[in-house]
């Protein structure tokens, strides 16, 4: 066998493939406003004011996300606290994920808690206050939205 020879010419096109489909991303988001102090215990904050909701997804009534887009999720909150002690939880499905506690004597302070949840189709997402007599002030915020669909 001789030696290696030079490189030919590149070759002719392939045939053209066929048109694929890439569908428009899903979006899920939400931010809300408390608005009033001290929401009551034991269940979801009710938060007054929709800063951003155009798919609906938070229920303002009840104070409660439900998942239409089964993802991975970004949520926090901001509370603003007025002396007094405050235990805040995130709840999905009724299990707390994560627990913020704070007392603040003479003024006000923030509380601030973040967390990325991987959600399904269905799943619940909520904040609420443990005790009664709570700090949390009117100018409290939550907010969540998808990072990415699963």
């Amino acid at each position: 066998m001789g030696p290696k020879g030079e490189r030919g010419p590149p070759g002719p096109s392939g045939p053209q493939g066929s048109t694929g489909t890439c569908l428009p991303r899903q979006k899920s988001a939400f931010a809300m406003k408390l608005a009033k102090n001290y929401p009551a215990p034991n269940q979801p904050i009710i938060f007054h004011q929709i800063l951003y909701n155009d798919q609906q997804h938070f229920d303002k009534a009840t104070g409660i996300f439900t998942c239409h887009v089964p993802g991975v999720y970004y949520f926090g909150y901001n509370v603003e606290l007025y002396r007094n002690t405050t235990s805040l939880l995130l709840m999905k499905n009724s299990k707390a994920v994560l627990a913020s506690y704070q007392t603040t004597l003479k003024s006000y302070e923030n509380m601030s808690g973040s967390t990325v949840l991987k959600l399904e189709k269905g799943d619940k997402v909520w904040l609420e206050v443990i005790q009664e007599s709570n700090g949390a002030t009117q100018t409290s915020y939550f907010l969540g939205y998808l990072i990415f669909e699963t």
